[in-house]
């Protein structure tokens, strides 16, 4: 059955909006991490909408401002279908929207709202009283340009656009501050070890190397 906004049956998601809200779910649970990019370790709120339409084979800007300013249609509130990107909090951090989350219909979202809380699902009404605004990235079902949209296809559907996502992830992995950041705790702690060891032989030995 078509999962269409909420009181309204005349809208279909595109398939590749659709694609994307399911691929958000895989991410259930993962804490919120300030620019994650990764499901299952951190995301936040632009990197969730990000990654989501990248595993379904659609490029779209990786933070929330530029997400804001791509150029995709408005979108009634109210109207939301799978796939939509709803914007609050205005001027938060910046000269535009400072929060995205993604709709899943029939008023529901999928978030990843801030430190300390974990990628899950809730009403969109919560940001009621801080919306900004809605937006539909792909074109529903009927509506002119329903397979293009406004992201841009990255390759087919089929395991080319599964390696193309897998690729990309891993180059946004390795591009994190967070990633580094991990990396030099764990390499300080070899060395702390190494050192260790070190003086426990060097004083066995009575100085001797």
């Amino acid at each position: 059955m078509p999962v269409t906004a909420r009181g309204d049956t005349a809208l279909e998601a595109n398939p590749k909006a659709l694609q994307a809200a399911r691929n958000a779910r895989i991410a259930l649970g993962t804490p919120y991490v300030y620019g994650g990019r990764q499901f299952g370790l951190g995301v936040d709120c632009s990197g969730l909408c990000l990654i989501a339409y990248r595993m379904a084979g659609v490029n779209i800007p990786g933070d929330t401002f530029t997400q804001w300013d791509a150029g995709w249609p408005r979108v009634k509130k109210g109207t939301e279908i799978p796939g939509d990107l709803i914007f609050s909090y205005w001027g938060e951090g910046g000269n535009g929207p400072g929060h995205v989350v993604m709709s899943l219909g029939r008023g529901m979202v999928i978030a990843a709202d801030h430190a300390g809380t974990v990628v899950h699902i809730e009403s969109a009404s919560i940001f009621d009283s801080v919306y900004v605004g809605s937006r539909r990235v792909l074109p529903a079902v009927g509506q002119s340009g329903a397979t293009s949209g406004g992201g841009t296809t990255a390759g087919s559907t089929g395991g080319g656009s599964s390696a193309i996502s897998s690729i990309g992830s891993a180059l946004d992995f390795l591009g994190s501050w967070h990633t580094w950041y991990r990396f030099g705790l764990v390499l300080g702690g070899v060395v702390a070890i190494i050192g260790g060891l070190y003086l426990l032989v060097h004083r066995g030995t009575g100085g001797l190397v």
